[in-house]
């Protein structure tokens, strides 16, 4: 299931999230992916871009076990002609791999 950057940015209150986790349960659904990017040019991922993600988490590992919510995250890549995330970099590599 895919969700939009509002369920991590804070954008969706507490009903909307309520509402969400009803219509969640006992569909089979086993991870969300949940828009939290995108990803800095540099690899990081700035905690400006999901201030309530924890408020989403929280709240689906206490009402849905077994569910776990996936950040989806991208960039655009430098190799394609334009501004952006340079993989060749080990740093950037690192920073998407392990944040922090």
């Amino acid at each position: 299931m895919w969700l939009g950057h509002a369920r991590a940015d804070g954008s969706k209150g507490e009903a909307q999230l309520a509402g969400l986790i009803r219509r969640m349960r006992g569909t089979g659904v086993r991870a969300p992916y949940v828009h939290a990017g995108p990803l800095e040019h540099d690899g990081s991922l700035s905690a400006a871009r999901h201030p309530k993600a924890r408020r989403l988490v929280e709240a689906v590992r206490r009402e849905l076990p077994g569910v776990r919510v996936q950040a989806w995250l991208g960039d655009v890549l430098s190799a394609e002609g334009t501004m952006g995330m340079d993989l060749g970099e080990p740093a950037t590599r690192e920073r998407v791999v392990l944040p922090g």
